[in-house]
């Protein structure tokens, strides 16, 4: 295992994928082995490979909210932000005070079209980390969409005195 981690670790993924990929071959149900195909593939771009890596670790170990966490970032960058979205409402059903949890999810709400939604997930994401800049600065966006302005003008501000 440390070995295949130091592949990773120095930009060897092209050595790291082997070395998962023989795991996987030895132990198919291999949630670890699964989990760091998932995301070994997603860091070469392979977005769709990572998704199936994903799943067969989830199938194996349906209650790690880390798995459905990085389900939902490959989902998104395949254009699935719904599906991210379900991910991402499992991984805070496991794990509910996990602040990027909400906050990721937030921004996918919002780009979704959803901003009263996401100002909600914004919401718990600071009430979880209040000193979160990012937190603050993308509220703002969901306020501002929301027509509320000056909410938005205060986020930024107080994202700013961080």
């Amino acid at each position: 295992m440390l070995f295949r981690s130091v592949k990773s670790k120095t930009g060897d993924n092209k050595g790291a994928l082997a070395d998962y990929s023989k795991v996987k071959e030895l132990n198919p149900n291999n949630p670890i082995a699964n989990y760091n195909l998932g995301v070994t593939k997603a860091k070469t771009g392979d977005n769709k490979g990572a998704i199936e890596d994903y799943n067969n670790a989830i199938e194996v170990n349906p209650k790690n909210a880390v798995e459905y966490y990085f389900r939902a970032i490959s989902k998104a960058k395949t254009g699935d932000k719904q599906g991210a979205i379900t991910d991402l409402n499992k991984a805070i059903e496991l794990v509910p005070n996990n602040y990027n949890y909400y906050y990721i999810r937030a921004n996918f709400k919002n780009e979704t079209g959803n901003p009263q939604d996401a100002l909600a997930d914004f919401n718990k994401t600071l009430e979880l980390k209040k000193d979160y800049f990012e937190g603050y600065l993308f509220r703002s966006n969901a306020k501002s969409a929301l027509g509320d302005f000056q909410g938005a003008i205060d986020d930024i501000n107080k994202g700013m005195e961080l």
